[in-house]
């Protein structure tokens, strides 16, 4: 194996044990200030041990480029852990300054977490218009937790009109992605008769472009959900 190969591998092993500690398998991460130098280092002692000018260019454009990737990949790593920490301990604006450019770019769990803030007010003023702005981002791109929040956002009509029928679709949405609260909500709904067992059908049907990881599949018609309740005959 060449210098190259040794690089390579020991810079990915400190990439997947840096990842794993912000995730909160391990501890602290005296990975992350230190990987850069020592890559540097490394690249620097490979470089001078090379025959050609042309060899240094071939082989050590990527060694360079390799610590820049890696460190990008470790302030990434870094800001998802920073933001739920923050959040977590009550930060409330400290969070929602990490986890905006998150959600602007692209992020689903961030959407997820300023469609919270935005609904609760925490560390913003509330304003349940947002709050629907971004739960209508995340949960349109499948992420469970959204579609949640965003089916009780219709279930009780805050920042919209009250629509069971849009709540049961994002509740069935996240359901069939594995999510047990989803289905409690579902039983909620189903213990009132809010719906016709059509109306479920037609609601799982709209539910189907939004289920991006189905591990729960779909048997038949939801009506059998619901409860039908026992009338007093009058004589």
């Amino acid at each position: 194996m060449n210098n190259y190969s040794i690089i390579t591998a020991g810079a990915w092993r400190s990439l997947v044990a840096h990842c794993n500690g912000v995730a909160g398998v391990g501890g602290s991460n005296p990975l992350a200030p230190t990987s850069y130098d020592t890559l540097f280092t490394l690249c620097s002692s490979f470089l001078h041990r090379q025959e050609s000018s042309r060899q240094r260019r071939v082989v050590c454009a990527p060694l360079f480029i390799l610590p820049l990737f890696l460190l990008l990949l470790i302030v990434g790593c870094g800001s998802e852990k920073s933001a739920r920490q923050a959040f977590e301990r009550g930060d409330y604006v400290t969070a929602y300054k990490l986890f905006r450019p998150r959600a602007e770019a692209g992020d689903l769990e961030a959407q997820n977490y300023l469609g919270v803030h935005y609904y609760l007010g925490l560390g913003v003023p509330r304003d349940w218009q947002r709050a629907l702005q971004w739960y209508d981002k995340a949960a349109k791109q499948g992420d469970p937790g959204a579609q949640i929040n965003y089916g009780l956002m219709f279930q009780n009509g805050y920042g919209t009109n009250p629509d069971i029928g849009a709540a049961f679709m994002w509740y069935y949405a996240a359901y069939r992605q594995g999510n047990a609260t989803a289905r409690r909500y579902m039983n909620s709904l189903a213990e009132d008769n809010l719906l016709s067992p059509n109306q479920i059908d037609y609601a799982k049907v709209r539910a189907r472009q939004y289920i991006a990881n189905p591990v729960v599949s779909e048997q038949g018609t939801e009506g059998s959900l619901f409860r039908t309740r026992p009338t007093t005959a009058n004589y």
